[in-house]
């Protein structure tokens, strides 16, 4: 390839509101799977400090919570939203490939029984548990109650809210992006180079979007060059900061 075309082509990025990615399926299936587990989890907390027993079998039940949800927590969430994003789209009749977002993905799994997928889950969990032991009183009442609350609208509204969050949470680190890049276009590289340790920092919210790691990437190795020249870098240099991505 000519110099000259690797120039042309690194104009075509140069606007990093045009660096766009393909949605990826997997890390948003990944921060499904932690928004679910942390339900389920809070879920859990929520359960024993309702239940009508002693503050000593609370604990106990804590207790029981605790060794379990890591694992045990964790692998119902996964198991749970895989099996229902295939139901959920058997049921409506698409494939995996018109999921473009996270809210999409969890409107199909909701749509194919997420929440009687996990209430199956955790009966599992509590066999496990309780097999070849003596469990302690109330045990069964736990997994129960926990039960009821997944089959709960209050349940449900929790995972929508925090898909709602996340996805405005990305949207917002997006447009942080855009105004680094007026910074940068505008020579105030001082002022981007602050934004651009604020985006580093932020980065640990937006961990599972494809999009926002990339551009952030690419802010954190042109912010660098052009701090060090305090002046833009060139077309060359634009395109190698999109290749080191």
């Amino acid at each position: 390839m000519k110099l000259n075309n690797v120039i042309n082509e690194g104009k075509s990025l140069y606007n990093i509101d045009n660096y766009n990615l393909d949605f990826n399926y997997d890390l948003s299936c990944k921060q499904l799977n932690n928004i679910v587990y942390k339900a389920l989890d809070k879920g859990s907390e929520y359960v024993i400090k309702s239940l009508p027993v002693p503050d000593q079998i609370k604990n106990i039940l804590t207790d029981i919570k605790n060794s379990i949800k890591k694992d045990g927590f964790k692998k119902v969430a996964e198991t749970a939203i895989k099996s229902s994003i295939e139901e959920g789209l058997q049921l409506i009749g698409i494939n995996k490939s018109c999921i473009k977002d996270i809210s999409k993905m969890q409107e199909i799994a909701e749509k194919g029984g997420l929440c009687f997928n996990l209430e199956a889950g955790i009966d599992i969990l509590k066999n496990s548990y309780i097999k070849d032991r003596i469990p302690p009183r109330y045990t069964e009442t736990f997994f129960e109650s926990l039960n009821n609350y997944i089959l709960s609208n209050d349940f449900l509204n929790n995972i929508r809210n925090k898909v709602k969050e996340y996805s405005i949470d990305v949207e917002m680190y997006l447009n942080k992006c855009s105004k680094w890049y007026k910074l940068y276009t505008n020579h105030e590289f001082d002022k981007a180079l602050e934004l651009s340790k604020e985006l580093q920092k932020e980065l640990s919210q937006v961990k599972n979007s494809n999009e926002c790691i990339s551009k952030n990437q690419i802010i954190q190795n042109v912010t660098k060059l052009s701090t060090e020249k305090q002046d833009k870098i060139s077309d060359l240099e634009m395109k190698l900061c999109h290749n080191l991505v």
